[in-house]
């Protein structure tokens, strides 16, 4: 088990930020798993496959799959403290192919400094940048927006997590969150 409080919860947190982003973007298909691997303090966020994305639109969805986390947390616990390594090296290969495809946001937006500031390599190119603000903006609305459903599954994640569970399934995790959102 994941002895600390406070780490469980962002764990938890993080988690279910994954699933309710996917849950709340009609072109992936439903998590088939949540799983915690206590002995490694690490989890994750099972699916069946990943949609292949056919236009920018599609890579935005699928990098905010990956900001879900961090999003989760941030919706829960008011702030995150770093990035999951495997979400960024995702969200920045995700990045990178639509930077490929001379698709990626010209000139910087205004209003408040990128969110991921501290953890993005230095020398990253700016749309790459603002892709993953994007994404991650995408991924705290959907968050927001399904904040009733996102609370049922944190909560039930951490009354099962409490009571020595370290794997859900698909069907609990689809009642728990009710109807996928059209």
């Amino acid at each position: 088990m994941i002895a600390d409080f406070e780490d469980r919860n962002r764990v938890i947190a993080h988690e279910a930020g994954h699933a309710v982003v996917i849950w709340a973007t009609p072109s992936f298909p439903p998590v088939t798993a949540i799983n915690f691997y206590p002995a490694y303090e690490r989890a994750d966020c099972a699916l069946p496959f990943y949609p292949e994305p056919r236009d920018v639109g599609g890579y935005l969805e699928f990098a905010s799959v990956f900001m879900g986390g961090c999003a989760g947390e941030m919706h829960a616990l008011g702030g995150f403290d770093r990035v999951v390594g495997s979400d960024m090296a995702w969200g920045l290969a995700v990045a990178g192919v639509v930077r490929l495809m001379d698709k990626l946001p010209r000139g910087r937006r205004k209003g408040p400094p990128t969110h991921f500031r501290r953890v993005l390599p230095h020398g990253l190119h700016a749309g790459m940048k603002e892709f993953l603000n994007l994404a991650y903006d995408l991924a705290i609305r959907r968050i927001e927006t399904h904040h009733e459903a996102y609370g049922r599954l944190r909560d039930k994640l951490i009354i099962g997590y409490a009571l020595g569970r370290v794997e859900f399934h698909a069907e609990e995790i689809s009642e728990w969150l009710g109807p996928r959102p059209i």
